[in-house]
């Protein structure tokens, strides 16, 4: 069982643009309740998503990458594919809402390839 890898300025790079893999990362605050709802959710999600590689960034403490994202509202998840993000959601999402999302814009981007 891995958890999601916490992401800082220093290691945005190589965990998230040089990833072999897609990446899913959870933007989020420790003050935002719906944010704090989606934490075991994500956690649950990663551990079913094993072909997908699961980040999380606390906006208060990477506020830099926050402003890079244009982080506007959280819970915030942006995709990443091959160094470039494919896709974003706000919003608290369920299980199984989440998994969907995330397969739809993965599949939007394999197509359009």
């Amino acid at each position: 069982m891995v958890e999601p890898v916490s992401v800082t300025t220093d290691s945005f790079e190589k965990e998230v643009v040089n990833a072999d893999k897609p990446v899913i990362i959870d933007l989020w605050a420790p003050w935002c309740m719906p944010c704090q709802m989606m934490a075991p959710v994500f956690k649950e999600v990663s551990e079913e998503l094993t072909n997908y590689k699961f980040v999380k960034i606390n906006i208060d403490e990477e506020n830099l990458i926050a402003k890079d994202l244009l982080v506007t509202g959280i819970p915030l998840i942006v995709i990443y594919e091959d160094g470039e993000e494919i896709g974003r959601f706000v919003g608290y999402k369920d299980k199984q809402a989440l998994i969907n999302e995330i397969k739809e814009i993965i599949m939007k981007n394999q197509v359009a390839d």
